[in-house]
């Protein structure tokens, strides 16, 4: 670096900012403009990057985005804007919810006007964002951004770039929605989505797996929020939120929506199922069998994961009664059946020994060795211990020394855990009518389903899958041997407490 201030055009230099590869950067004083960043080409491909740098800014005009203030034609030297900051990387973790999504919607706004000029960002990370004297986020980093013009493709930063810039595809306006979605996943949980001691494993976790959801690191966030951070880090470009000035009305919706429901345990099967999903996503699908007593959070997992397949772009399909798998209409790409019923557990082996391009979700009660040998993937989820229940508790305002007694009365299964919760808060206010009648219907004992579903004017399928829930949720209990004799149910537990019989 020249060790006496450099003077080009109107521009004198004041003190140097940085040194090192690259260009030479110093801030420097004008006749019109008190202080601007001079950057002075050191190599052939230093000018280029100015000029080109020139070039995209010179597109912009946008007060959240830098301004070209002078610079050479052939490249040798360019200033800009100087702000005066702190960067966002240094409030990652720090920021409170509004803060963060005040910050979010800015640089959504900044984002559309770059997409509308042509340009993509390509490079959207904390570290390229600065918070100015006045508290604004301005978007640097756009001297390695893309237009329709360049060669280059940018890569983006390991842990922050979107998976078809990690495959070295094209850069797409929906590229910085996913590093907008990184940053904000960042500001509200203080951790990156994607995180290992290698890093290494940053270039292809994103490819092969899913982020677990916000909310599991937060408890607090609102719901409506931790959808759209988990939508904006869709791995299919067309499934994220777009353009970018929708996201600016969607973020400020998002705050006012209420908490989320708390993620606790089974984070090794979450984890299994995002990366069957993602493998599903792109091209790779499995059979897995869910398998383990009622209540245990088999229901819930595969919720989730059809929740993350409808993100991920993926079509659910429900099986209809008496109609053939492979003569329903449309390939379909998930499905969810019982491996408790005969003929559902026909279809999987027919998917599994015809290699049937479907990913099938199986809830049984115990393992499918006849599965199994077919291919299919076995999981049980394992019970929620006394920390995941004192947080559930605490979330919710209960008192925490009552997570042992809530532990040893459920055996840690997720479904009556939770109703046990939602009783104490909104006892009863949580089933719809129907739900109620059949919950007071079987309260005194033993009923046949034929019965039941007349006392209720519904049909006797249909009484199934109404009872499942609640079978799951421990609100009802499946007499010993119903599936032999006909679906009887039996003992309601509504209103009872840990330790009570």
């Amino acid at each position: 670096m020249s060790t006496s201030p450099p003077i080009v055009g109107p521009w004198t230099g004041v003190r140097p900012l940085r040194s090192g590869v690259g260009t030479e950067t110093w801030l420097v004083n004008g006749e019109e403009h008190p202080f601007g960043v001079l950057q002075i080409a050191r190599s052939a491909e230093d000018r280029v990057l100015l000029r080109r740098k020139a070039r995209i800014l010179g597109r912009l005009d946008h007060p959240r985005l830098p301004r070209v203030l002078g610079g050479d034609a052939d490249g040798d030297w360019l200033v800009v804007d100087y702000i005066e900051g702190c960067s966002l990387s240094d409030l990652v973790g720090r920021l409170t919810l509004r803060e963060a999504v005040d910050v979010g919607v800015v640089l959504a706004m900044a984002l559309d006007h770059i997409h509308q000029r042509g340009v993509v960002h390509g490079d959207i990370h904390p570290n390229n964002v600065l918070i100015d004297s006045r508290g604004v986020p301005r978007v640097l980093g756009l001297g390695r951004a893309w237009t329709e013009e360049d060669d280059h493709r940018p890569s983006g930063q390991p842990g922050h770039a979107a998976p078809e810039l990690l495959r070295g595809g094209r850069p797409q306006p929906a590229s910085d929605i996913y590093g907008l979605g990184v940053l904000l996943y960042e500001l509200v949980t203080g951790l990156e989505p994607y995180r290992s001691a290698d890093p290494a494993a940053l270039s292809y976790l994103p490819l092969t797996s899913l982020p677990e959801a916000p909310a599991t690191l937060r408890t607090d966030l609102p719901e409506l929020l931790n959808d759209l951070i988990l939508r904006m880090l869709a791995q299919d470009p067309t499934c994220r939120p777009a353009p970018a000035r929708e996201l600016t009305e969607r973020l400020r919706t998002s705050l006012r929506s209420r908490s989320a429901r708390p993620v606790v345990g089974m984070r090794r099967e979450r984890e299994v199922l995002r990366r069957m999903v993602a493998l599903a996503a792109n091209g790779h699908p499995e059979v897995v069998v869910l398998h383990g007593p009622a209540g245990s959070g088999r229901l819930t997992l595969i919720r989730e994961a059809l929740t993350a397949a409808r993100r991920e772009g993926l079509q659910v399909v429900q099986l209809t009664d008496g109609v053939p798998l492979w003569d329903s209409a449309g390939p379909p790409s998930v499905l969810a059946l019982d491996g408790n019923r005969p003929e559902h557990v026909e279809h999987v082996g027919r998917i599994l020994a015809d290699d049937l391009p479907w990913l099938v979700l199986v809830r049984a009660d115990r393992p499918l060795p006849s599965l199994a040998t077919l291919g299919a993937r076995e999981l049980e989820p394992e019970p929620l211990d006394r920390e995941s229940i004192s947080l559930l508790l605490e979330h919710y305002g209960l008192e925490t020394g009552q997570a042992e007694d809530l532990l040893a009365d459920t055996g840690g299964r997720a479904a009556p855990v939770r109703a046990w919760i939602q009783e104490r808060l909104h006892p009863r206010r949580h089933l719809n009518r129907v739900q109620r009648k059949l919950v007071d219907a079987v309260s005194g004992g033993p009923i046949k389903l034929p019965v039941l579903a007349m006392m209720l004017g519904v049909r006797e399928h249909e009484l199934l899958d109404l009872a499942e829930p609640l079978i799951d949720a421990g609100k009802i209990e499946e007499a010993e041997g119903a599936k032999r004799c006909g679906a009887v149910l039996s003992r309601c537990r509504r209103g009872s407490r840990p330790g009570s019989r």
